[in-house]
């Protein structure tokens, strides 16, 4: 685990929802951090997870990670993430299209709700000129 900060959640982008979610006061001080290892998987700010499968049309939610959160309890992290819209699925390319929802979207996912427990990484095509 990298270096933890503390911080108490009011200080946070999202504060009531991040309070909410990690069923805390808002007073409450926690912990960020730039990345944690845990089951043997690296996860760090910048990765992409894939948070949930929807249930209108089994699409993927994937989300890029802003901030990792870890309470005083350091039982649980947590995961502030920048909801991506789901394009749809490349063959081609062997994944899945997704673009940066606008106005941006964020969302606190438990490291135990993900969908899949593996960190990703986002890749950009190459456009030619």
């Amino acid at each position: 685990m990298s270096k933890l900060s503390p911080v108490v959640i009011s200080a946070l982008p999202g504060a009531q929802t991040i309070a909410s979610r990690m069923s805390l006061p808002i007073t409450v001080l926690v912990f960020t951090t730039l990345k944690v290892e845990i089951s043997d998987r690296s996860f760090s700010k910048g990765n992409v997870l894939i948070f949930s499968k929807s249930s209108e049309d089994n699409s993927l939610q994937f989300g890029v990670v802003q901030t990792l959160i870890i309470p005083q309890s350091n039982t649980e992290v947590f995961f502030l993430i920048k909801k991506l819209e789901t394009v749809g699925l490349d063959s081609s390319l062997n994944g899945y299209l997704v673009k940066v929802n606008k106005p941006p979207l964020s969302e606190l996912v438990n490291i135990s709700d993900l969908f899949d427990f593996h960190p990703l990484d986002l890749t950009i095509p190459f456009k030619k000129p």
